[in-house]
């Protein structure tokens, strides 16, 4: 991600996709490197920060498939193909499972097994650091704390597995701690979201619900406390936070809103350029004043 404070809506979770079994499907998009814009309307393990830059309303949350980077302007709904992840050598790259974007508006992607960086004007990856966890671990939620909520003055980069196994993760050495796991059964869905001044919220599922619930996650222990009864929509992989507002990005490439006091979604559009999404991400200094 640039240096410039952004959103970053993971197109792709949650991040990376939630845990459905959808996710381990080696099924890709080829997004061309084609814009695909759509005006729909008319994001050691302390990762210290240098001092932030101003958020304003044009940044930008970010998405992603299994191998495109999207952006998307809240306020214009509007969704833009960036490109397929490529390595610098130009070679196609692992297929990300979510990404999760800092204060300084920097862009980072997981795959199945390694983190690295993502260039956002190019999607070109760059290898940082392979996960130290168990084989069988994946990590389809990602996202950044701000600073503060789990160490005093840094952020800190977290993930979560489909079964709702809730992790610190070291960005330079891929050194992993459990925290704990996700309360009351729920495993997870597709993705996280956190946001300084407005909480960590994240989309789960339980084996006894036939939709997605939003709930809000106290990121010191992996408790989760619904918000309603359920979203309407299943597999939404990617979640991000701009304005008050949440946003949803499903498995079937949907754009959903989520009001996030009632935790009821609603169709934005289904006409976003990519028939799915695995994850999505906005910076931990997003705005949170009223849309």
């Amino acid at each position: 991600m640039s240096s410039r404070a952004c959103f970053l809506f993971v197109l792709l979770s949650a991040c990376a996709p939630g845990g459905d079994d959808d996710d381990d499907d080696d099924e890709s998009i080829d997004g061309g490197g084609q814009d695909a814009s759509l005006d729909l309307d008319a994001g050691t393990d302390a990762h210290v920060m240098p001092d932030a830059a101003p958020v304003e309303d044009d940044v930008l949350v970010w998405a992603h498939s299994a191998d495109t980077l999207f952006s998307f302007e809240p306020r214009t709904d509007r969704v833009t193909s960036i490109g397929p992840f490529r390595t610098a050598e130009g070679d196609a790259a692992p297929q990300m499972t979510d990404l999760a974007v800092d204060s300084a508006g920097e862009l980072y992607a997981c795959s199945n097994d390694a983190l690295f960086a993502v260039d956002p004007e190019t999607a070109t990856t760059t290898w940082i650091t392979d996960f130290d966890v168990e084989a069988d671990v994946r990590f389809y939620g990602l996202t950044f704390l701000p600073e503060g909520v789990l160490d005093p003055g840094v952020e800190v980069l977290v993930g979560a597995t489909s079964n709702g196994d809730y992790y610190r993760i070291d960005e330079s050495t891929g050194a992993t701690e459990l925290i704990g796991r996700f309360s009351d059964d729920y495993g997870l869905s597709g993705d996280i979201v956190s946001v300084e001044d407005a909480g960590t919220f994240a989309t789960v599922k339980r084996d006894d619900l036939d939709t997605d619930v939003l709930v809000q996650l106290d990121p010191e222990s992996g408790e989760v406390d619904p918000i309603g009864t359920g979203i309407g929509f299943t597999n939404l992989f990617g979640l991000a936070y701009f304005r008050q507002r949440l946003y949803g990005f499903s498995s079937r490439g949907e754009l959903i809103w989520i009001d996030i006091d009632t935790g009821e979604g609603s169709i934005v559009t289904d006409e976003t350029g990519s028939d799915q999404f695995w994850g999505a991400g906005v910076t931990t200094i997003a705005p949170t004043g009223p849309f």
